[in-house]
Protein backbone atom coordinates (compact mmCIF):
# COMPACT_ATOMS: atom_id res chain seq x y z
CA UNK A 1 0.00 0.00 0.00
CA UNK A 2 1.29 3.48 -0.76
CA UNK A 3 2.34 6.14 2.49
CA UNK A 4 -0.27 7.51 3.17
CA UNK A 5 1.74 11.37 3.26
CA UNK A 6 4.41 10.79 0.53
CA UNK A 7 4.93 14.41 -2.35
CA UNK A 8 5.62 12.14 -5.48
CA UNK A 9 6.98 15.36 -6.70
CA UNK A 10 9.92 15.69 -5.17
CA UNK A 11 12.84 15.08 -7.38
CA UNK A 12 14.82 12.75 -5.18
CA UNK A 13 17.73 12.32 -7.70
CA UNK A 14 18.57 15.80 -8.70
CA UNK A 15 18.00 14.83 -12.13
CA UNK A 16 17.25 18.13 -14.96
CA UNK A 17 13.93 17.33 -16.79
CA UNK A 18 15.74 20.00 -19.25
CA UNK A 19 18.72 18.38 -19.87
CA UNK A 20 16.89 14.87 -20.66
CA UNK A 21 14.53 16.99 -22.87
CA UNK A 22 17.57 18.79 -24.63
CA UNK A 23 19.23 15.29 -25.38
CA UNK A 24 16.48 13.16 -26.40
CA UNK A 25 15.41 15.94 -29.08
CA UNK A 26 19.37 16.51 -29.77
CA UNK A 27 19.11 12.50 -30.69
CA UNK A 28 15.86 12.90 -32.82
CA UNK A 29 17.57 15.41 -34.94
CA UNK A 30 20.66 13.54 -35.78
CA UNK A 31 20.77 10.54 -37.51
CA UNK A 32 23.19 7.66 -38.21
CA UNK A 33 22.38 4.54 -40.79
CA UNK A 34 23.56 1.46 -40.17
CA UNK A 35 26.06 -0.25 -42.51
CA UNK A 36 27.57 -3.82 -43.03
CA UNK A 37 30.66 -4.04 -45.50
CA UNK A 38 30.44 -7.55 -44.88
CA UNK A 39 26.95 -8.27 -46.93
CA UNK A 40 27.69 -8.37 -50.08
CA UNK A 41 25.37 -10.13 -52.94
CA UNK A 42 28.14 -12.42 -54.11
CA UNK A 43 28.05 -13.91 -51.02
CA UNK A 44 24.58 -15.53 -51.73
CA UNK A 45 24.61 -19.28 -53.17
CA UNK A 46 20.78 -19.47 -53.62
CA UNK A 47 19.70 -18.49 -57.65
CA UNK A 48 16.39 -17.21 -56.60
CA UNK A 49 17.83 -15.10 -53.39
CA UNK A 50 20.26 -13.92 -56.46
CA UNK A 51 16.54 -13.14 -58.34
CA UNK A 52 15.30 -10.90 -55.09
CA UNK A 53 18.28 -8.97 -55.15
CA UNK A 54 18.44 -8.40 -59.03
CA UNK A 55 15.03 -7.47 -58.88
CA UNK A 56 15.30 -4.94 -56.35
CA UNK A 57 18.36 -3.52 -57.94
CA UNK A 58 16.90 -3.39 -61.05
CA UNK A 59 14.01 -1.26 -60.06
CA UNK A 60 16.43 1.38 -57.28
CA UNK A 61 18.24 1.56 -60.65
CA UNK A 62 15.32 2.72 -62.24
CA UNK A 63 14.11 5.14 -59.38
CA UNK A 64 17.29 6.97 -58.69
CA UNK A 65 17.45 7.50 -62.66
CA UNK A 66 14.09 8.75 -62.55
CA UNK A 67 15.86 10.93 -59.77
CA UNK A 68 18.37 12.12 -61.61
CA UNK A 69 16.61 12.68 -64.85
CA UNK A 70 13.36 13.73 -64.07
CA UNK A 71 12.25 14.44 -67.28
CA UNK A 72 11.70 10.86 -67.82
CA UNK A 73 8.72 9.34 -67.22
CA UNK A 74 7.07 7.79 -63.81
CA UNK A 75 8.63 4.82 -62.86
CA UNK A 76 6.13 1.92 -61.84
CA UNK A 77 5.83 0.94 -58.38
CA UNK A 78 7.69 -2.28 -57.45
CA UNK A 79 4.52 -4.60 -55.20
CA UNK A 80 7.50 -7.45 -54.67
CA UNK A 81 7.03 -10.50 -51.76
CA UNK A 82 9.34 -12.25 -50.89
CA UNK A 83 8.28 -15.79 -48.95
CA UNK A 84 10.00 -18.74 -47.55
CA UNK A 85 9.62 -20.73 -44.14
CA UNK A 86 11.86 -20.80 -41.14
CA UNK A 87 15.79 -20.99 -42.33
CA UNK A 88 16.24 -20.35 -45.85
CA UNK A 89 17.77 -17.12 -45.72
CA UNK A 90 15.10 -14.66 -45.79
CA UNK A 91 16.84 -12.35 -43.36
CA UNK A 92 20.00 -12.81 -44.94
CA UNK A 93 18.98 -12.06 -48.53
CA UNK A 94 16.76 -8.94 -47.54
CA UNK A 95 20.38 -7.41 -45.19
CA UNK A 96 22.34 -8.23 -48.26
CA UNK A 97 19.87 -5.96 -50.91
CA UNK A 98 19.97 -3.11 -48.90
CA UNK A 99 23.43 -2.89 -48.31
CA UNK A 100 23.54 -2.94 -52.30
CA UNK A 101 20.85 -0.28 -52.16
CA UNK A 102 23.42 1.26 -49.99
CA UNK A 103 26.18 1.30 -51.99
CA UNK A 104 24.43 2.22 -54.89
CA UNK A 105 22.81 5.49 -52.67
CA UNK A 106 26.73 6.77 -52.02
CA UNK A 107 27.64 6.39 -55.71
CA UNK A 108 25.35 8.95 -56.30
CA UNK A 109 25.61 10.77 -53.24
CA UNK A 110 21.96 10.17 -52.81
CA UNK A 111 20.36 10.27 -48.80
CA UNK A 112 19.95 7.10 -46.98
CA UNK A 113 16.37 7.85 -46.28
CA UNK A 114 15.69 6.73 -49.67
CA UNK A 115 14.84 3.20 -48.25
CA UNK A 116 13.25 2.48 -44.95
CA UNK A 117 12.97 -0.65 -43.28
CA UNK A 118 9.99 -1.65 -40.82
CA UNK A 119 8.13 -4.63 -39.12
CA UNK A 120 5.37 -5.05 -36.65
CA UNK A 121 7.13 -5.46 -33.34
CA UNK A 122 10.39 -3.97 -32.13
CA UNK A 123 12.40 -7.37 -31.90
CA UNK A 124 11.78 -8.10 -35.62
CA UNK A 125 12.73 -4.37 -36.61
CA UNK A 126 15.90 -4.77 -34.62
CA UNK A 127 17.10 -7.92 -35.93
CA UNK A 128 16.70 -6.21 -39.29
CA UNK A 129 19.34 -3.67 -38.87
CA UNK A 130 19.50 -0.77 -40.94
CA UNK A 131 17.66 1.74 -39.07
CA UNK A 132 14.57 -0.42 -38.87
CA UNK A 133 11.56 1.12 -36.86
CA UNK A 134 8.23 -0.39 -35.92
CA UNK A 135 5.92 -0.04 -38.58
CA UNK A 136 4.10 2.11 -36.08
CA UNK A 137 6.79 4.58 -35.26
CA UNK A 138 7.25 4.99 -39.14
CA UNK A 139 3.83 5.62 -39.59
CA UNK A 140 3.56 7.97 -37.01
CA UNK A 141 0.76 5.81 -35.65
CA UNK A 142 1.53 6.27 -31.84
CA UNK A 143 -2.17 6.02 -30.54
CA UNK A 144 -3.35 2.29 -30.81
CA UNK A 145 -7.05 2.75 -29.73
CA UNK A 146 -7.49 4.91 -32.12
CA UNK A 147 -6.63 5.74 -35.85
CA UNK A 148 -7.53 9.20 -38.23
CA UNK A 149 -5.68 11.04 -40.40
CA UNK A 150 -3.15 13.25 -39.57
CA UNK A 151 -3.87 17.26 -39.22
CA UNK A 152 -1.53 20.34 -39.05
CA UNK A 153 1.79 19.77 -36.83
CA UNK A 154 1.28 15.68 -37.44
CA UNK A 155 0.76 15.95 -41.17
CA UNK A 156 3.96 18.00 -41.24
CA UNK A 157 6.06 15.57 -39.16
CA UNK A 158 5.48 12.44 -41.47
CA UNK A 159 5.94 14.57 -44.69
CA UNK A 160 9.39 15.47 -43.56
CA UNK A 161 10.37 12.11 -41.88
CA UNK A 162 9.65 10.42 -45.56
CA UNK A 163 10.15 13.20 -47.97
CA UNK A 164 12.93 11.18 -49.45
CA UNK A 165 11.48 7.35 -49.19
CA UNK A 166 11.23 5.94 -52.43
CA UNK A 167 11.25 1.92 -51.61
CA UNK A 168 10.11 0.37 -48.35
CA UNK A 169 10.28 -2.48 -47.02
CA UNK A 170 8.30 -4.57 -44.53
CA UNK A 171 9.20 -7.80 -42.77
CA UNK A 172 7.31 -10.43 -40.80
CA UNK A 173 3.99 -10.13 -43.29
CA UNK A 174 2.13 -12.66 -41.65
CA UNK A 175 1.38 -10.30 -38.76
CA UNK A 176 0.53 -7.48 -40.87
CA UNK A 177 -2.98 -7.76 -41.43
CA UNK A 178 -5.74 -6.38 -43.80
CA UNK A 179 -6.73 -3.32 -41.60
CA UNK A 180 -3.11 -2.76 -40.49
CA UNK A 181 -2.01 -2.47 -44.62
CA UNK A 182 -4.68 0.12 -45.05
CA UNK A 183 -3.82 2.29 -41.84
CA UNK A 184 -0.53 1.95 -43.79
CA UNK A 185 -1.98 3.29 -47.08
CA UNK A 186 -3.45 5.94 -45.38
CA UNK A 187 -0.66 7.26 -43.10
CA UNK A 188 1.74 6.75 -46.71
CA UNK A 189 -1.02 8.64 -48.96
CA UNK A 190 -1.10 11.64 -46.91
CA UNK A 191 3.08 11.73 -46.25
CA UNK A 192 3.75 11.71 -49.95
CA UNK A 193 0.63 13.69 -51.17
CA UNK A 194 2.93 15.94 -52.92
CA UNK A 195 4.80 13.39 -54.38
CA UNK A 196 2.26 10.97 -55.94
CA UNK A 197 1.00 12.40 -58.57
CA UNK A 198 -0.64 9.57 -60.34
CA UNK A 199 -2.84 8.76 -56.65
CA UNK A 200 -1.02 4.95 -56.31
CA UNK A 201 -1.24 3.14 -53.38
CA UNK A 202 0.95 3.07 -50.49
CA UNK A 203 1.52 7.24 -51.32
CA UNK A 204 3.49 6.13 -54.62
CA UNK A 205 6.11 4.39 -53.16
CA UNK A 206 7.89 0.77 -54.17
CA UNK A 207 7.26 -2.18 -51.39
CA UNK A 208 8.30 -5.22 -50.92
CA UNK A 209 7.33 -7.41 -47.92
CA UNK A 210 9.12 -10.01 -46.94
CA UNK A 211 8.22 -13.03 -44.37
CA UNK A 212 6.39 -16.61 -44.10
CA UNK A 213 2.35 -16.48 -44.10
CA UNK A 214 2.34 -19.71 -42.71
CA UNK A 215 3.61 -18.10 -39.09
CA UNK A 216 2.46 -15.45 -36.31
CA UNK A 217 -0.84 -14.56 -37.65
CA UNK A 218 -2.04 -10.68 -37.46
CA UNK A 219 -4.29 -10.52 -34.29
CA UNK A 220 -7.89 -9.10 -34.47
CA UNK A 221 -7.68 -8.77 -38.33
CA UNK A 222 -8.23 -10.55 -41.30
CA UNK A 223 -5.31 -11.91 -42.94
CA UNK A 224 -3.61 -10.33 -45.47
CA UNK A 225 -4.20 -13.21 -47.94
CA UNK A 226 -7.39 -13.23 -47.22
CA UNK A 227 -9.59 -12.42 -50.55
CA UNK A 228 -12.73 -12.45 -49.10
CA UNK A 229 -14.50 -8.99 -48.67
CA UNK A 230 -14.80 -7.79 -44.59
CA UNK A 231 -18.31 -9.84 -43.51
CA UNK A 232 -20.32 -6.60 -42.81
CA UNK A 233 -19.24 -4.50 -45.81
CA UNK A 234 -22.96 -5.06 -46.94
CA UNK A 235 -24.43 -3.77 -43.90
CA UNK A 236 -21.55 -1.39 -42.84
CA UNK A 237 -19.82 -0.38 -45.76
CA UNK A 238 -19.08 3.60 -44.64
CA UNK A 239 -17.29 2.15 -41.39
CA UNK A 240 -14.06 3.05 -41.15
CA UNK A 241 -12.43 -0.99 -40.06
CA UNK A 242 -14.89 -1.75 -42.89
CA UNK A 243 -13.27 0.32 -45.69
CA UNK A 244 -9.29 -0.01 -44.19
CA UNK A 245 -9.51 -3.99 -44.31
CA UNK A 246 -10.77 -3.75 -48.12
CA UNK A 247 -8.52 -1.36 -48.67
CA UNK A 248 -5.57 -3.64 -47.23
CA UNK A 249 -7.21 -6.64 -49.55
CA UNK A 250 -6.97 -4.35 -52.74
CA UNK A 251 -2.91 -3.88 -52.48
CA UNK A 252 -2.13 -7.08 -51.20
CA UNK A 253 -3.80 -8.14 -55.03
CA UNK A 254 -1.40 -5.44 -56.30
CA UNK A 255 1.65 -7.76 -55.47
CA UNK A 256 2.34 -9.17 -58.78
CA UNK A 257 5.84 -10.25 -58.03
CA UNK A 258 6.84 -12.87 -56.18
CA UNK A 259 9.59 -15.07 -54.97
CA UNK A 260 9.68 -18.09 -53.22
CA UNK A 261 12.69 -19.50 -50.96
CA UNK A 262 13.18 -23.11 -50.66
CA UNK A 263 16.24 -24.34 -49.68
CA UNK A 264 16.64 -24.44 -45.73
CA UNK A 265 20.24 -23.62 -45.05
CA UNK A 266 20.42 -24.15 -41.26
CA UNK A 267 20.81 -27.80 -42.44
CA UNK A 268 24.10 -28.58 -43.49
CA UNK A 269 23.66 -32.25 -45.61
CA UNK A 270 27.44 -33.60 -46.28
CA UNK A 271 28.11 -33.05 -50.11
CA UNK A 272 29.84 -36.70 -50.56
CA UNK A 273 28.40 -39.11 -48.19
CA UNK A 274 30.39 -42.35 -48.15
CA UNK A 275 29.69 -44.12 -44.85
CA UNK A 276 26.50 -45.32 -43.42
CA UNK A 277 26.52 -43.36 -41.15
CA UNK A 278 27.12 -40.16 -43.17
CA UNK A 279 24.36 -41.04 -44.95
CA UNK A 280 22.13 -41.54 -42.06
CA UNK A 281 23.06 -38.06 -41.10
CA UNK A 282 21.68 -36.55 -44.56
CA UNK A 283 18.85 -38.81 -44.31
CA UNK A 284 17.91 -37.51 -40.56
CA UNK A 285 19.13 -34.04 -41.95
CA UNK A 286 16.02 -34.15 -44.96
CA UNK A 287 13.23 -36.21 -43.22
CA UNK A 288 13.86 -32.91 -39.77
CA UNK A 289 12.88 -30.33 -42.67
CA UNK A 290 10.29 -32.32 -43.97
CA UNK A 291 8.75 -32.62 -40.21
CA UNK A 292 9.33 -28.80 -39.23
CA UNK A 293 7.45 -27.84 -42.64
CA UNK A 294 4.83 -30.46 -41.24
CA UNK A 295 4.52 -28.72 -38.08
CA UNK A 296 4.34 -25.56 -39.20
CA UNK A 297 1.41 -26.66 -41.65
CA UNK A 298 -0.38 -28.89 -38.55
CA UNK A 299 -0.10 -31.36 -40.65
CA UNK A 300 2.57 -33.52 -38.21
CA UNK A 301 2.09 -37.41 -38.00
CA UNK A 302 1.89 -40.10 -35.24
CA UNK A 303 5.18 -41.34 -36.91
CA UNK A 304 6.68 -38.29 -37.14
CA UNK A 305 6.68 -38.03 -33.38
CA UNK A 306 7.75 -41.38 -32.58
CA UNK A 307 10.46 -40.48 -34.76
CA UNK A 308 11.57 -37.67 -33.13
CA UNK A 309 11.57 -39.02 -29.74
CA UNK A 310 13.85 -41.19 -30.57
CA UNK A 311 16.49 -37.91 -31.23
CA UNK A 312 15.69 -36.95 -27.74
CA UNK A 313 18.95 -36.48 -25.96
CA UNK A 314 18.74 -39.49 -23.72
CA UNK A 315 18.30 -42.23 -26.93
CA UNK A 316 21.22 -40.95 -28.56
CA UNK A 317 24.04 -42.73 -28.68
CA UNK A 318 27.43 -41.87 -26.47
CA UNK A 319 28.84 -40.18 -29.08
CA UNK A 320 25.76 -38.27 -30.17
CA UNK A 321 25.59 -36.77 -26.34
CA UNK A 322 28.91 -35.52 -26.15
CA UNK A 323 27.52 -32.65 -28.99
CA UNK A 324 24.97 -31.32 -26.37
CA UNK A 325 27.39 -31.16 -23.31
CA UNK A 326 27.33 -27.99 -23.25
CA UNK A 327 23.34 -27.48 -24.47
CA UNK A 328 20.97 -25.29 -22.20
CA UNK A 329 18.89 -28.01 -20.06
CA UNK A 330 14.67 -27.09 -20.58
CA UNK A 331 12.87 -28.67 -17.41
CA UNK A 332 9.26 -28.36 -17.15
CA UNK A 333 7.23 -29.21 -14.13
CA UNK A 334 3.80 -29.64 -14.04
CA UNK A 335 1.32 -28.13 -12.20
CA UNK A 336 -0.33 -30.17 -9.31
CA UNK A 337 -3.58 -29.62 -10.45
CA UNK A 338 -5.52 -32.69 -9.80
CA UNK A 339 -2.80 -34.49 -8.41
CA UNK A 340 -2.83 -36.76 -4.55
CA UNK A 341 -1.00 -35.68 -1.93
CA UNK A 342 1.47 -38.49 -2.65
CA UNK A 343 2.26 -37.58 -6.22
CA UNK A 344 2.77 -33.83 -4.95
CA UNK A 345 5.23 -34.70 -2.84
CA UNK A 346 6.69 -36.52 -5.25
CA UNK A 347 6.61 -34.54 -7.74
CA UNK A 348 7.85 -31.59 -5.77
CA UNK A 349 10.89 -33.63 -4.81
CA UNK A 350 11.82 -34.76 -8.04
CA UNK A 351 11.70 -30.78 -9.02
CA UNK A 352 14.09 -30.13 -6.12
CA UNK A 353 16.67 -33.09 -7.09
CA UNK A 354 16.55 -31.66 -11.26
CA UNK A 355 17.06 -28.00 -9.44
CA UNK A 356 20.21 -29.03 -7.81
CA UNK A 357 21.66 -30.51 -10.74
CA UNK A 358 22.76 -27.37 -12.74
CA UNK A 359 24.85 -26.66 -10.11
CA UNK A 360 25.89 -29.76 -9.23
CA UNK A 361 27.00 -30.70 -12.63
CA UNK A 362 27.75 -27.23 -13.68
CA UNK A 363 25.63 -26.61 -16.60
CA UNK A 364 22.69 -24.14 -17.83
CA UNK A 365 19.60 -24.66 -17.44
CA UNK A 366 16.54 -22.40 -17.98
CA UNK A 367 13.01 -23.40 -15.85
CA UNK A 368 9.74 -23.42 -17.86
CA UNK A 369 6.22 -23.00 -16.00
CA UNK A 370 3.34 -24.72 -17.84
CA UNK A 371 0.11 -24.01 -16.52
CA UNK A 372 -2.44 -26.89 -17.01
CA UNK A 373 -5.41 -25.29 -16.78
CA UNK A 374 -4.49 -22.60 -19.13
CA UNK A 375 -3.00 -25.12 -21.67
CA UNK A 376 -6.39 -27.18 -21.27
CA UNK A 377 -8.14 -24.10 -22.48
CA UNK A 378 -6.13 -23.91 -25.41
CA UNK A 379 -6.00 -27.31 -26.61
CA UNK A 380 -9.84 -26.84 -26.30
CA UNK A 381 -10.50 -23.97 -28.68
CA UNK A 382 -11.66 -24.83 -32.55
Amino acid sequence: MNPPVFNYCVNEHDVSLDAVRGMWETLQESSHQYCDESLHRATLGDDHQQLFVDIILRHVNELTDNILHPRKKTVKQLRLLFLGTAGVGKTATVQSALQEILRHLQSFNLPFDFVRVAAPTGCAAFNMHFNATTIHRLIHHFRLGSFAELKDKSLDRIQEALKQVRIIFFDEVSVIGRQFMGRIDSRLTQAKAGFNSTSASLGGLSSVLSGDPAQCEAISDQQLYDTSAHRETASASEARKVQLSNTGMAIYEEFDHVVVLSKIHRLTQLSDAKTEEQREYNERCVRLNQIQLRMRDMTLTSDDYFWLCKLKRSARPATDQLFFKDAVRLMEFSSHYGQTAKRQRASGTTASIFARMPKKQKFPSSRLRRFMKASRKRMACP
